[in-house]
C-alpha cells in the first residue's frame, strides 16, 4: 500500500498493483510508481520511508512540487545545439517538465557534444 504525505487526491491517479509473488516484483512496482511520477513532471518525487514486514509493506510518497521548463531565449543556449536536438520553445513553453523529455534532450545535446570540440579558456 502506498500512502501520499500531502496530496492524496493525486496518488489515487496512479494505478499500480497491491498484492505480489514475491520482494522482488513488490520492490519493481514501487520503482515503476516512481517511474511514474517522473514521467508526469514531479521529479523529485521518492518514498520518505517504506516499512516492511513478511506479508506487506507500507510505502509513504512524497511526490514534490511538478517542474515546468524553465525559457530559453536567445544567447542562454546556442540556437544551433536547439536546432540539433529538435527543441522547439512552443512545444514546451508553460508544460510540465517531463524526465523523458529532459532525457532525450539531454542524450541528443550529449552526442553533440562528443562531435564537437568545445575550447575553454586557459
Amino acid at each position: 500500500m502506498i500512502h501520499s504525505l500531502r496530496d492524496e487526491a493525486l496518488l489515487k491517479k496512479i494505478a499500480y498493483k497491491k498484492t505480489f509473488s514475491s520482494k522482488s516484483a513488490r520492490e519493481k512496482e514501487l520503482q515503476k510508481v516512481l517511474s511514474l511520477c517522473y514521467d508526469n513532471a514531479y521529479l523529485l518525487a521518492a518514498y520518505d520511508s517504506v516499512i516492511t514486514d513478511s506479508l506487506s509493506a507500507t510505502a509513504y510518497l512524497d511526490f514534490g512540487k511538478p517542474y515546468k521548463w524553465a525559457a530559453l531565449r536567445k544567447g542562454n543556449v546556442d540556437e544551433g545545439v536547439l536546432s540539433e536536438i529538435g527543441f522547439r520553445e512552443k512545444m514546451y513553453a508553460g508544460k510540465p517538465l517531463k524526465y523523458k523529455d529532459v532525457g532525450a534532450s539531454a542524450n541528443a545535446s550529449f552526442a553533440i557534444m562528443r562531435t564537437t570540440v568545445i575550447r575553454l579558456p586557459p
